[in-house]
């Protein structure tokens, strides 16, 4: 069984999603480090290409993965003293808007922040099936706030019982 490593890309989402599940939370991550531990033969990746390498090779034949994030808010802005305040505020815009946001999610697999091109996407049946696009359903999915979280703690706690 393959799982990311804390350190990877999705590692922080997939840590975050396991101690959820498994009762946890962003103080107490515990239990994610208990069930990742009781697994037998489990394997971490630090890049996909890694994931891609094991399955080649038979050295795994699963994945498990809990935080595969369709839909990733953050935060878009201005930097001070910025010399073309002008274009960087029509990017951004760009960025937002219903069209962009609907084809850049559509060719990367995403779900659209945008909620016009969110309800743009429900109208193709595979991404119906395959997203969770209804606003209601999204609210109650896990969002993670990192600012509660002491990644340094996370990170320290995973090295420590990974390595026994």
């Amino acid at each position: 069984m393959l799982i990311p490593d804390i350190t990877s890309g999705g590692g922080l989402a997939n840590f975050a999603a396991t101690s959820s599940a498994q009762g946890g939370d962003l103080v107490n991550v515990k239990p994610a480090l208990d069930l990742i531990t009781s697994i037998k033969g489990v394997k971490f990746w630090r890049r996909a290409e890694q994931a891609v390498t094991q399955f080649q090779t038979g050295d795994i034949s699963a994945v498990i993965y809990a935080g595969w994030c369709v839909l990733k808010q953050g935060w878009i802005g201005i930097v001070s003293g910025t010399k073309n305040p002008a274009a960087v505020a029509a990017y951004i815009n760009q960025f937002l808007a219903e069209d962009f946001q609907f084809e850049f999610a559509k060719v990367n697999g995403l779900v659209a922040v945008n909620r016009h091109a969110q309800a743009k996407m429900a109208q193709d049946p595979v991404r119906k099936e395959m997203l969770i696009l209804d606003p209601a359903q999204m609210n109650k999915m896990l969002k993670v706030d990192y600012s509660k979280a002491n990644i340094s703690n996370w990170i320290d706690q995973w090295h420590r019982t990974i390595a026994r």
